[in-house]
C-alpha cells in the first residue's frame, strides 16, 4: 500500500479550530498511553461542540478504553476492532446528537522507530480517511476529532466533520488543556498546525504565553454561546 499518496478531504469549519479537555483527563490519557510503549496505544473520548464567533472549540469528555482483544497494538501498527468501534459509536449515540468522537493514538519511543513524532503519518492519513466517513455518518451535527501524541509531548490534531454527503477535515490550531470545570486556568498546547498556519494566541515554536490570550478568547466564547 502506498499511503504516501492519500489525499485527505480538506474543509474549513472555522476561522480558528481548538481542542480542549480538563487536565486530569488528559493527564489519564498521556499516562495509560504511554504505559503501553513502545507499542502504539489508542482510545477514543467523546467530543461536545462550544460554537464562538470566530472560533469553534471541540470538548473532550468521557474516554472509552478498549476491552481486552479490542486492539491489536506493535510498535508502528494498531488495527481496532469492529466491536471496539461499535461501542464508541453506539456511546456517542447514547449521549445525544452533538455528541462525536475523537481518536487519540500514540507514536512511542521503541528500538525500531527511535523517538516517535506527535504529527499523523501517512498510515494515520489513510485509516482516518477510511474510518470518519463511518464515525460521522448520520451525525451532522456532532463534530469528531483525532489527535496523536509523539513520544516527546508533542502532538498533532484534527477535526473531522460531515458536510452534505461527504466527511472533511481540518488541522487543529491548538489544544487547550484547562481546568476542571473548563475554566482559563489551562495552558495551550500548539499542535503541529500552529507552526504553518497563522499564529495562535502569540504561540511559536519554542512556547509562549498564552494566558492573556485564553481569557479572552473563551470570554468571547461565553458570550456567543
Amino acid at each position: 500500500m502506498d499511503y504516501d499518496r492519500v489525499s485527505l478531504p480538506k474543509g474549513v469549519l472555522a476561522e480558528e479550530v481548538h481542542i480542549a479537555v480538563e487536565s486530569t483527563t488528559w493527564h489519564e490519557l498521556e499516562t495509560r498511553l504511554a504505559d503501553q510503549a513502545p507499542n502504539e496505544a489508542c482510545c477514543f473520548a467523546l467530543t461536545r461542540p462550544s460554537r464562538g464567533i470566530r472560533r469553534i472549540t471541540v470538548i473532550l469528555r468521557e474516554v472509552i478504553w478498549p476491552e481486552p482483544g479490542e486492539v491489536e497494538a506493535t510498535p508502528g501498527n494498531l488495527e481496532l476492532s469492529p466491536g471496539y468501534l461499535s461501542r464508541a459509536m453506539d456511546a456517542a449515540v447514547d449521549e445525544g446528537p452533538m455528541v462525536g468522537l475523537c481518536l487519540v493514538h500514540t507514536h512511542p519511543k521503541s528500538e525500531v522507530f527511535g523517538e516517535g513524532t506527535g504529527h499523523f503519518s501517512p498510515r494515520d492519513d489513510w485509516y482516518e480517511k477510511r474510518l470518519f466517513p463511518t464515525l460521522t455518518l448520520e451525525r451532522s451535527g456532532a463534530i469528531a476529532a483525532s489527535i496523536v501524541i509523539g513520544s516527546r509531548g508533542d502532538i498533532d490534531a484534527r477535526v473531522w466533520w460531515r458536510d452534505a454527503d461527504f466527511t472533511v477535515t481540518q488541522p487543529a490550531h491548538a489544544l487547550r488543556r484547562v481546568g476542571p470545570e473548563l475554566t482559563i486556568t489551562g495552558k495551550i498546547i500548539p499542535t503541529q498546525q500552529s507552526w504553518t498556519a497563522p499564529p495562535v494566541c502569540g504561540v511559536k515554536r519554542g512556547g509562549g504565553d498564552c494566558k492573556t490570550f485564553v481569557s479572552a478568547s473563551l470570554a468571547l466564547e461565553e458570550r456567543a454561546a
